[in-house]
Parts: C-alpha cells; structure tokens; sequence
C-alpha cells in the first residue's frame, strides 16, 4: 500500500507541475540563443511551456529566463530588466558567478527573488547570449554584439566565450566596418581588438577616409589612427582626412606629428622617348596589392617650361589616381597614392602626362632600360 501511495503522490505531483507549465506563453517555450533578447515573460515571473523528451541542448534551453525553479534573478542593463536563471547551472561555469552566490558577496546572503542581483553594464541582449552560451554551449555572434558579448566573456571569466568572440573579430571585421568596431571599442579598449583594425585601416586609410564611419570617430579614435608610424597614404591624404573631420564635428584641436609613411614605392623604367603627351601601359608579373606610384617627371631641356602637367593612372581603363605637378629640369619622383587596388598578373596599367593646351611642346627625361615593373 505504501508503494501505491508514493506512486499516487508523485503522479499528482507531475500533474500540477504540467498544468503549471501549461500557464505560459506558449511563444516563449524556447529560446533560440538570438540576439533579439527574447526576455518577455521575465519580468512577469510567468513559468514558460516546457517540453518534455528532448535532446539535452533543446531541454536546458527552455530554461534560459525561465521562472521555473529558479533561484536567481538579475536586474539587466539601464532599464532594468528581470531575468531568470539557475544557481546550480550558472555556478558551474563561471568562477565568478560561484564565487557571487556562494562567497562574501551581498547577493549570496540575500533573497534572490527580493532583491536581485544588479547588472548595470551589460544590455538585456547580450546576457541573453551569455547564459545560452553557459546553458547550451550556443552563441549568435554578429559585427553589432561580438564586442559587447566579449566584454561579458571577461567579466564572468569565460575563456571558451572569449576565444569564440575573437575568432569572430577574424571573420566579421571588414574594410566595410572596421571603423564602426574600431570606435565601438574606445568604450572597452580591447588592445588585441584595436590592433586588427589598424591593421585593416593602414592597409587602405584612403578608402576608409571617405567612408561615413571616418567622420563618426571620436577625437581619441582618430589620433590613434594619426599617429600610426606605418600606414599606405601621404601626409597630405592625412592632413585632409583630419580637416574634413574636423569640419563635420567642429573645430576641435587635433593635432598629429608629422610623420614619413612607409609604403612600397614601385619605379617604372620605360625605353622610348617620352613626347608631350605620354601614354605609357606596362604589365605586372605576379599578383600584388598596390597603393601608388612613383612617376618620374623632368624636361631634357636647359630652360624648362613654366607651368604644370597632369599624371593620370588608370588600370584596366580605370581612373585610379591623378595629381598636378610642376614641371622641373631635373628628374623629379612624383609619388601617387590611391585606395588599395589588387593587380593580377598580366592586368594592364596605363601612366599618362598631360600638358595643358597652352603649354609649348617639350621634351621629357627618359630612363633607357627594361619596361618591367620592378618592386623595391
């Protein structure tokens, strides 16, 4: 009689469990691990839908901000959001969780449901992703929360989390965003996180001074990028960069050193005689990246015409750069710098020097020697 008794009991005991369960939102059953901060129903203590027969993963994720057997609440980000979830889940995974609710701390003493513990520096989205990373091993990285979602890694002392979020600063960082990350981290200074973008950023500053996101940094951003000892553009290019900048937010006093930037000059060596208008191509032999050239401009003449002429650089029928120089009676070197432009092998490149109509016809330097283009 006393088995017939327990079982009795433990039925009636499934039974009022399931009808609890049957009480909430059917719509919040599960959570998916998205960023969307599926967290309604919180706040409301209501008990979700449960599931029964599933996959490990699918069961502990209906846990996630989930009232049922709870035994901690935390009071999320500025607005103040309630969200569930199970000391014995979360102590396991994160010294620092273990060492909240079971050390010295304020939130260990007291009662969770009447006082929950306070988290005022990370967004109700982001921690949503932080306890399904803790509940199922599952995590929706993108460009919009990896940085924030890192920050949360280190907090609660999730390695596991932090190498996943830097493997996504590798695959989502582009030359399309990488300003927008590079500013969004002047709020946490990740050093790791602001070298691969001014990795991407001295790659190809030129593109990136005309985007949108250039003229958004803040005053600290843009002085980092400033006083990069290495980065493929000119002075100029950096000096005008910084005035268009300061134009759109004010005159601000920003500053830079002068600096020499480090680029690979590309020298061409042409074997014909160059007229008053020369319209010179060349192929390059391997696939490289390239940033500019150095064009050699100087008349063969004792007096020189007084005046400029225009160097044009063109790929593929292409404008990539031009720039007005003055003409000289030396050999002067004229370096042209552009966006980052990959040259496959046997891409054509023209070089072409235009005079103005009312300039005199003359005669230009020319290096006799191999048409090849030669890196150095």
């Amino acid at each position: 009689m006393k088995i017939i008794h327990w079982r009795a009991q433990i039925g009636t005991m499934m039974a009022d469990t399931r009808e609890e369960s049957a009480a909430g939102t059917k719509s919040n059953s599960v959570h998916n691990g998205a960023t969307s901060g599926s967290t309604s129903g919180g706040s409301s203590g209501t008990v979700k839908k449960l599931q029964f027969d599933l996959p490990p993963a699918q069961s502990l994720m209906q846990l996630i901000n989930n009232p049922y057997l709870s035994d901690v609440v935390f009071k999320v980000g500025q607005a103040g959001e309630f969200i569930y979830a199970h000391k014995l889940i979360i102590t396991t995974a994160s010294e620092v969780f273990y060492a909240q609710f079971n050390g010295h701390f304020m939130e260990a003493k007291n009662d969770q449901k009447s006082a929950p513990a306070i988290v005022p520096d990370i967004e109700p989205g982001v921690f949503m992703e932080v306890l399904s990373y803790i509940y199922c091993k599952l995590v929706n990285l993108n460009a919009s929360n990896m940085l924030d979602i890192y920050y949360a890694s280190h907090k609660y002392m999730l390695q596991s989390l932090s190498e996943k979020c830097e493997d996504a600063f590798e695959r989502l960082t582009t030359e399309d965003n990488v300003l927008k990350v590079f500013q969004a981290n002047q709020k946490h200074r990740f050093g790791n996180v602001d070298q691969q973008c001014l990795k991407i950023i001295r790659d190809n500053p030129i593109k990136h001074f005309k985007q949108d996101h250039f003229l958004k940094l803040s005053a600290e951003a843009l002085l980092v990028i400033a006083s990069q000892s290495t980065i493929n553009c000119q002075e100029d290019h950096m000096r005008q960069a910084i005035e268009t900048w300061k134009k759109q937010n004010g005159a601000l006093d920003v500053a830079y050193n002068v600096k020499d930037v480090l680029c690979r000059k590309l020298h061409f060596f042409g074997c014909h005689d160059f007229s008053a208008n020369i319209d010179t191509s060349f192929f390059v032999l391997s696939r490289i990246a390239l940033y500019g050239l150095g064009v050699f401009v100087g008349v063969d003449q004792e007096i020189p015409p007084v005046g400029k002429v225009e160097i044009v650089i063109m790929c593929q029928n292409k404008q990539l750069a031009s720039k007005s120089v003055p003409i000289h009676k030396n050999l002067q070197t004229h370096e042209i710098m552009f966006e980052k432009v990959i040259i496959d092998k046997n891409c054509n490149i023209q070089v072409e020097i235009k005079k103005p109509d009312d300039l005199k016809k003359f005669k230009m330097f020319h290096i006799k020697g191999s048409k090849r283009l030669v890196a150095s």
